[in-house]
C-alpha cells in the first residue's frame, strides 16, 4: 500500500497584540510555496510540514516530517545593515539598541504584528528575502533599465556624502550570426558604455546594447538583463557595503512588480513603510 502524503503549514500569530486568542493555526494546503501564504492581521511567521497518512504505523512522530525553516512577515536587521543604511533613522536607532541591549548580532522585527524574533534558526528567512533569492534565481530573464538602475547608485552613494556621476558613450558594432560567428550583411547595433565616477575617480564601467537607429541618442533607455547589472553592482560592494542593502530590497520588490522606477526605488522613495505606530509594540 502506497503512503499519501499531504502538506500542511503551521501559522504563529501574536496573540497578545490585538484580540486574537490562539498562538498558532494549522491548514492543509496544496504546496509548499512561502509565496502563496497571504500575510493576515496579527500573522508572524510559518513553516511547512508533512503528513503521511499511514495508519499502520505504530509511532505517531513518524508520520509528521519535513518541517521547513520559519517564514516570517518582517524584516531581518544586523548592525551592519543599521550602519551602512540607517544613520540618522529614529527607528532604526531604535532597533540598534534593542540589539545592543540584548546582546544580538540581529534580529527580525515584524512590524505589522508587533512581534521581535531574537531566536533566528538557520533555515529561517523573511519572506522579502525569499522574494529576493527568486528574483536573482530569475534575473537572467529580467531585463531592467540601465540609466535608471545606475541612477539609482549615484545617489546611494551621494546620500553618504559621495561626489557620483556616470558617463555615457557609445560605439557601433557588426552584429554577427549566432550559429555562425559571421557578420550579417547591414546590421550593426550600439553599445552604450557607462562609466562610473565617485569623487571623480573612476570606479568601473558596464555597458548595454541598443538598437542602431538610437546611435547618439543619449536620452534613449538602454536595457539590460538584471544578472549582468547585479554582477557590475557587486564589485563595488567592498567600498561601498551599503549598496548590498539597497539592491537586496530593490530585487524583493522587483519579484512583486517590475513596473516600478529603479532609481526611487533604490533611494528608498517607492515604499514607505509606516513603523511609527509599532514603535511601543516593539520597545515597551
Amino acid at each position: 500500500m502506497g503512503v499519501n502524503v499531504v502538506h500542511y503549514v503551521e501559522k504563529f500569530y501574536n496573540a497578545h497584540s490585538s484580540n486574537v486568542n490562539y498562538n498558532y493555526k494549522i491548514c492543509m494546503v496544496d504546496s509548499r510555496d512561502p509565496l502563496n501564504i497571504e500575510e493576515e492581521k496579527d500573522l508572524v511567521g510559518f513553516r511547512f510540514f508533512d503528513v503521511f497518512n499511514d495508519c499502520a504505523s505504530a509511532n505517531l512522530e513518524e508520520l509528521f516530517v519535513n518541517y521547513s525553516g520559519m517564514y516570517y512577515f518582517g524584516e531581518r536587521v544586523t548592525y551592519k545593515k543599521i550602519r551602512c543604511c540607517f544613520d540618522d533613522d529614529f527607528v532604526r536607532s531604535l532597533q540598534f539598541d534593542y540589539l545592543y541591549s540584548h546582546d544580538l548580532e540581529e534580529a527580525i522585527f515584524c512590524d505589522k504584528s508587533g512581534k521581535i524574533i531574537s531566536d533566528i534558526g538557520s533555515d529561517d528567512i523573511t519572506i522579502e528575502e525569499e522574494k529576493a533569492r527568486r528574483c536573482e534565481e530569475c534575473s537572467d530573464n529580467i531585463f531592467i533599465n540601465q540609466s535608471q538602475f545606475l541612477s539609482g547608485i549615484c545617489n546611494v552613494i551621494e546620500e553618504k556624502g559621495n561626489y557620483a556621476f556616470v558617463v555615457a558613450s557609445e560605439s557601433m558594432f557588426p552584429i554577427s550570426d549566432v550559429i555562425t560567428g559571421t557578420e550579417v550583411d547591414n546590421l550593426k547595433g550600439v553599445i552604450r558604455n557607462y562609466d562610473l565616477y565617485v569623487n571623480n575617480y573612476f570606479i568601473g564601467r558596464t555597458f548595454g546594447i541598443i538598437n542602431s537607429k538610437h546611435l547618439g541618442a543619449i536620452e534613449k533607455d538602454s536595457y539590460v538583463r538584471l544578472s549582468d547589472a547585479l554582477s557590475f553592482v557587486r564589485t563595488l560592494y567592498g567600498e561601498f557595503s551599503y549598496l548590498e542593502v539597497k539592491v537586496e530590497s530593490l530585487m524583493s520588490i522587483l519579484w512583486d512588480n517590475q513596473n516600478v522606477d529603479l532609481c526611487d526605488v533604490l533611494i528608498g522613495k517607492s515604499k514607505t513603510i509606516e513603523k511609527s505606530k509599532c514603535l511601543l509594540a516593539y520597545f515597551k
